[in-house]
């Protein structure tokens, strides 16, 4: 039987009408919008005896720790929320297969956000049909933290998934505290798996000006540009 699959290519920003954000509590950690996902584990409860992942918009409860707003500034992003104890991960778990049958040069591409000593490693894994062993991809952990306050710019994350092409797998996204205490709120947006094309170029940030600038007195602007694709630019 043909396990249940999600759409090649896939997009997800967390941001439609069905995904709430919550109050940053075990009893109140948002409602995910997609059955596409899941939480694991999912917050247990009334304070909180474990970490899990939830739907921020805005500032987390945490004074100090996660981003100051969504990817875009207007949405949604996932969290890694929960109490103070030792080190502990919490995924963010495909429910579905992604299949990769007529994938050429697959990626899993997210942006993520990570200030706070509390922070651990993010990482990738795989699970391939029939298996009930999570995988790790290679080259996907990324060692926190990033930023060193709350609104520094998100980073961007790309995961080549070219070790799959051909198969059904499940993915999920691993964050982590490091036991340190609870500046840890770890967060990430837009989600995107999809053929990674030779020729793509964008604009990640404007480094300056850092602040709105007059019109009748214009100022050059200055941009953090990056190579997407596979082939090099000049």
């Amino acid at each position: 039987v043909k396990p249940p699959t999600m759409v090649f290519p896939y997009f997800e920003n967390f941001d439609s009408p069905a995904w709430l954000p919550g109050l940053g509590t075990p009893t109140s950690p948002g409602v995910f919008g997609s059955g596409d996902w899941v939480r694991n584990p999912e917050p247990v409860g009334t304070t909180g005896a474990n970490t899990s992942i939830y739907v921020g918009k805005d500032l987390t409860p945490v004074e100090g720790t996660g981003p100051r707003w969504s990817r875009k500034n207007r949405g949604n992003y996932l969290y890694l929320g929960g109490p103070l104890g030792p080190a502990t991960t919490a995924y963010l778990e495909s429910t579905k297969c992604i299949d990769l049958s007529t994938a050429t040069s697959p990626v899993l591409s997210f942006w993520y956000h990570s200030v706070g000593t509390g922070c651990g490693p993010i990482a990738v894994e795989y699970l391939p049909v029939g298996s009930n062993q999570w995988i790790p991809l290679s080259g996907s952990s990324l060692s926190m933290p990033f930023q060193t306050i709350e609104t520094q710019d998100w980073q961007f994350h790309q995961v080549s998934l070219s070790l799959l092409v051909g198969q059904q797998v499940r993915l999920r996204i691993s964050l982590s505290t490091n036991g340190t205490g609870v500046m840890y709120h770890t967060a990430i947006d837009e989600l995107l798996i999809y053929n990674r094309p030779a020729a793509d170029v964008g604009v990640t940030a404007i480094t300056s000006p850092a602040n709105t600038v007059s019109l009748t007195a214009p100022v050059g602007i200055n941009v953090v540009v990056r190579n997407f694709g596979t082939a090099a630019q000049t």
